[in-house]
Order: C-alpha cells, then sequence, then structure tokens
C-alpha cells in the first residue's frame, strides 16, 4: 500500500542516496577531492554492506513513516506534539 504512490518510492530514493553519501563519507569510502572517487578496501567491506543495508532501511522507514503521518485519523494539536516531544525532559530536569 504504501509503495503504490510514486512519492513515497522518491522519499524512500532520497533518503536512501542521502545517507549512502553520508555513511560513505564518514567510512572514507567516498572523496569529493580533487574529484569524485570511490575506493573499497578488502577489509571494509562488511562495513560496507552494513552501509547499504542501513541505507535501504532508512529510506524504507522514512517513507513508511511519512505515509502513517499523513494518513493518520488521529489529528494531533501542537500542545500534544510539544509534550511528547519535549515531555520527558521536564521530568529528568525539574
Amino acid at each position: 500500500m504504501v509503495f503504490l504512490n510514486r512519492l513515497y518510492i522518491v522519499i524512500a530514493a532520497a533518503v536512501f542516496v542521502t545517507f549512502w553519501i553520508v555513511f560513505n563519507v564518514f567510512d572514507q569510502l567516498i572523496f569529493f577531492s580533487p574529484i569524485a572517487t570511490f575506493y573499497l578496501l578488502d577489509d571494509a567491506v562488511t562495513g560496507f554492506i552494513l552501509i547499504n543495508t542501513t541505507s535501504v532501511l532508512m529510506g524504507i522507514l522514512v517513507a513508511m513513516n511519512v505515509y502513517v503521518i499523513k494518513n493518520s485519523k488521529l489529528k494531533l494539536d501542537r500542545s500534544l506534539s510539544f509534550s511528547y516531544f519535549f515531555g520527558d525532559r521536564w521530568l529528568i530536569f525539574p
């Protein structure tokens, strides 16, 4: 149901590409200076597989969350969303 709409496929693909690039830059597998280069060492294959898996799952997760929020029958007002995000912090730090 979620991925029958092209919007959610585009959201999933955009999140996947963004996280894939960011994670590979942090893991030093992609270099952008002086030219864009991809370099995969033999001992970095496991990390690369984990990066790909994590990026795909993040894309699916974000697209499904957008679907749930847009199609939710429960309407959240501002006070409820504020207490949801910041309510626990007031209990920890009175």
